[in-house]
């Protein structure tokens, strides 16, 4: 072949490589973005499955203990950052000086802000409930934080309730509360009644259709995911903490072992077939094997994989010469040919 013959037979297949690596581009954005938008939506907190399993039992004794640990965990996943470069909202966004640990927070500042229209005034509601929250009194603690963790009405008009027997019969340990620390009390008690007062009978909803733009540059959740799987780090297992390309790479082996033998064991059969089928074309063989196939290829594979798999691992309907699951137990002290024999 000539240079130019050369060149004129390179040239269409460049272009086809190009137009297909152009289009394999925005294929693989869209999906990633798919499987990250999934991932992102599956129910379930993977940071409170990711708390150190000696921790967990700080969220009903030490809830501030637990909060901390909670945001440590969620740094480390990198779930405290924004999911992606930009973000399209709202203006009755909650102000992002806040500091709301838990997903539930998030949701009560993201509740009042969408009822209220009036984020500045939400963030002094929140810091007002957050400071009586550290109360030493663990009564108005515990109502306090039970108030920034619940958005459903009936719950928070209970909560209310039990924040104002708080005051009237609240003590530490058999101390009860005097009454500086009461007055106190009571003062930041009428601010969060103001506030809550304020926010129910005022509404701004016109911040709620003003459009907002925020750029959050590379350090959110999708560049890093994204990032992390070019590295081939494919993250934490939610159910034992393992990674996740250790627990791929465990089960690879057997899975490219069964592979391999149902490829072996279907072209073993398929070639030696086909030759004596080209060989004997229109003969009785023929038909009749035909139909054998046609049968076979019309009944549903997952059936006939589920009775042979029954036939030959169950004694009760057939030989039992493998194991129902798992792929065999090597006995202690097994040779190289008992342990191939058992594979």
């Amino acid at each position: 072949m000539k240079t130019g013959e050369i060149q004129v037979f390179c040239s269409p297949m460049l272009r086809l490589i190009l137009r297909r690596f152009i289009a394999f581009i925005p294929t693989i954005l869209v999906l990633s973005w798919l499987a990250f938008a999934l991932n992102r939506c599956t129910p379930g907190d993977p940071v409170a499955r990711l708390v150190p399993q000696e921790e967990i039992h700080l969220r009903d004794n030490d809830s501030d203990a637990y909060e901390r640990i909670y945001q440590q965990v969620a740094k480390q996943m990198g779930r405290d950052l924004p999911l992606f470069y930009f973000s399209l909202s709202h203006g009755a966004q909650p102000p992002e000086d806040l500091q709301a640990p838990l997903p539930q927070q998030k949701e009560w500042l993201e509740h009042w802000c969408r009822l209220s229209g009036q984020p500045d005034l939400v963030g002094q509601y929140y810091r007002a409930l957050r400071q009586l929250s550290q109360s030493e009194y663990n009564s108005i603690a515990l109502a306090a934080k039970e108030l920034l963790l619940t958005t459903d009405e009936t719950r928070t008009s209970i909560n209310w309730s039990n924040l104002n027997q708080a005051f009237t019969d609240i003590s530490v340990g058999d101390s009860p509360i005097d009454s500086t620390d009461r007055a106190r009390y009571q003062a930041q008690l009428f601010e969060i009644e103001t506030l809550k007062t304020q926010l129910e009978n005022s509404p701004n909803r016109s911040q709620i259709l003003m459009p907002t733009f925020s750029w959050h540059g590379f350090n959110n959740q999708y560049h890093r995911w994204l990032c992390g799987l070019f590295r081939g780090d494919l993250g934490i297992s939610y159910l034992n903490r393992q990674p996740v390309g250790q627990k791929i790479g465990q089960a690879l082996k057997w899975t490219a072992l069964v592979n391999i033998l149902a490829l072996l064991l279907a072209y073993g059969v398929a070639i030696p077939l086909g030759l004596r089928l080209g060989a004997r074309a229109g003969s009785r063989f023929d038909s009749r094997v035909n139909f054998v196939l046609l049968l076979l290829f019309s009944l549903p594979a997952f059936w006939i994989a589920t009775l042979v798999s029954s036939f030959f691992t169950t004694p009760y309907y057939g030989m039992d010469w493998f194991p129902s699951m798992g792929v065999g137990r090597i006995p202690d002290g097994s040779n190289w040919l008992s342990i191939l024999w058992i594979r």
